[in-house]
This record gives structure tokens, C-alpha cells and sequence, in this order.
């Protein structure tokens, strides 16, 4: 196997603006479907629980006592049209009432996009505070049956006593096969591939904690090795022909991305 010579001169990573598809405050509008419990009264405006709505005038609330409850959902729909590409998804996150935020173990399923593709979340921080706003964000690649269908936001929980969630907007979905570099900046990777090496060498000039390789369907193929004193090294000699994603996320969950293929 060989890596495109082009490829240890050209990736050199940043972080990356991508081609903006969906950006939308999420609010009731009538078209949701419930499972389990949930239903219109969990949108509310968060100011009434002691805190600030991230987006538009309501977010999506729950504050649970109680023993547990199973298979609690709902289903969105958000419009736009799903093309064959990977996509960069994200919306925000909360709790309230100081108590123990909805941990994403919990989640049976947690989708944008369709329940039908590959749902990859990558940063899900968990909310330190009441009222603190994190960003949950991942990839999402389509199945073939979800091509020219519209996006939708979906989930499904089991939910615990003492636990509570807010869920709010900006959601948005971004095309990562139209990112284009937002601004030039100190490069926290270099990636060296020698001609005709099965391993990758990824040099770190900051502090990242994992890094993450993304085949051309968003599955996760590799995830980081251990670290040597260079920085980290990929084995590619399993992997077959074709495009990737090298995603590195520093102890803060901040993000550097870029592609790179791999030919035979």
C-alpha cells in the first residue's frame, strides 16, 4: 500500500469553516413525534427554570424524580435535503435545578440526520454547571435510502431519578466535502507518510488528547494509538483504498480536522 506523496506535504492541519447546510433554532412547531412520555409541555422557556434559553424563545426540558423510565424520545423534523456526504452536526446541551445532567450513556439512540445512517458523536462534554451551555457535535453519514430525504433530529433515552436535560439550538449541519480553511493559524498537526510506509505519523505541536480516523461512510476505523515520542503513528496497512478523515480533539474538546486518501 502506498499514501499519496502529496499527502505529508499538503495535510497540515487547521481548524476547518465548512459549507453551512442547517442553522436553526430548535422550537416546537407542531410536527414532533413523542415516544414514552415526552410530549408538547417539555418546550418551555428555560428562564422560567432559572436560566437563559441558548437559542430562540424555548428550549427542550426535563427534570426527572422518580424510578426509572424507559424509551423516552421524540422525532423532528428539520427540513433540507440529505445528499451523499459526510456530514458535521452539532446542538447544545444543559442541565438545571442542580442536579445531574442526562449522561450520553443514557441514550438508547441520538441522531441528525436519519436513524437509518451512521451517527458518530465525537464531542459530548458534560455541563459542569446548571444552566451551563456545552456543545454536543459529531458525523453523520447518510445510508443510501436517506439520500434526498429531509434531515431530522431524533432521540431516545432511559431517564433516571435525579437527572434533568435541556437540549436547544443552534442546531446545525455542515457538508465536510465543501470545508474550505477559515484562517490560517499554527498548525497543531503535521502528518508525515513516507512513500510506500503503512503507517502514518501524526506530529503534534499542541497538546491533543485523540485523534480519530474517519473512514469515507464516518465510521470510526482507528482511534489513537499509543502516543510515542514524535507523537502518534497510524498502522495503515489494513485499511483499504480510499478517503479519510483525521479528527484531533485537544482536553477541551476543541477540534482540528482534515482528509487524506490512501491508494494501493
Amino acid at each position: 500500500m502506498k499514501i499519496l506523496a502529496t499527502f505529508a506535504f499538503a495535510t497540515v492541519f487547521a481548524i476547518l469553516g465548512r459549507a453551512q447546510l442547517l442553522n436553526i433554532p430548535l422550537e416546537e412547531v407542531g410536527d414532533e413525534t413523542y415516544t414514552g412520555g415526552f410530549g408538547s409541555a417539555n418546550w418551555v422557556d428555560a428562564a422560567n427554570y432559572g436560566f437563559a434559553n441558548h437559542d430562540g424563545a424555548e428550549a427542550f426540558l426535563s427534570n426527572y424524580t422518580g424510578p426509572t423510565l424507559s424509551n423516552l424520545g421524540m422525532m423532528k423534523p428539520l427540513g433540507g435535503v440529505i445528499g451523499n456526504t459526510i456530514y458535521r452536526v452539532s446542538f447544545y446541551y444543559s442541565r438545571y435545578s442542580s442536579v445531574n445532567a442526562v449522561p450520553y450513556a443514557s441514550y438508547n439512540y441520538l441522531y441528525i440526520g436519519s436513524p437509518n445512517g451512521t451517527m458518530f458523536w465525537d464531542t459530548i462534554p458534560t455541563p459542569s454547571l446548571s444552566g451551563e451551555w456545552v456543545k454536543w457535535s459529531g458525523t453523520f453519514t447518510p445510508d443510501a435510502a436517506d439520500i434526498g430525504q429531509p434531515f431530522t433530529f431524533g432521540f431516545s433515552l432511559n431517564l433516571i431519578s435525579g437527572s434533568s436535560l435541556a437540549i436547544d439550538g443552534p442546531l446545525q449541519v455542515q457538508d465536510l466535502a465543501t470545508s474550505t480553511h477559515e484562517a490560517a493559524m499554527e498548525p497543531a498537526l503535521r502528518v508525515i507518510a513516507p512513500i510506500g510506509s503503512d503507517h502514518i505519523t501524526v506530529i503534534a505541536s499542541l497538546f491533543m488528547k485523540q485523534l480519530i480516523v474517519l473512514d469515507a461512510t464516518g465510521r470510526a476505523v482507528e482511534v489513537s494509538k499509543g502516543r510515542t515520542a514524535n507523537g502518534w503513528e497510524f498502522d495503515t496497512s489494513d485499511l483499504p483504498a480510499g478517503s479519510y478523515f483525521l479528527i484531533a480533539m485537544d482536553p477541551d474538546g476543541r477540534m482540528a480536522m482534515d482528509r487524506f486518501p490512501v491508494v494501493r
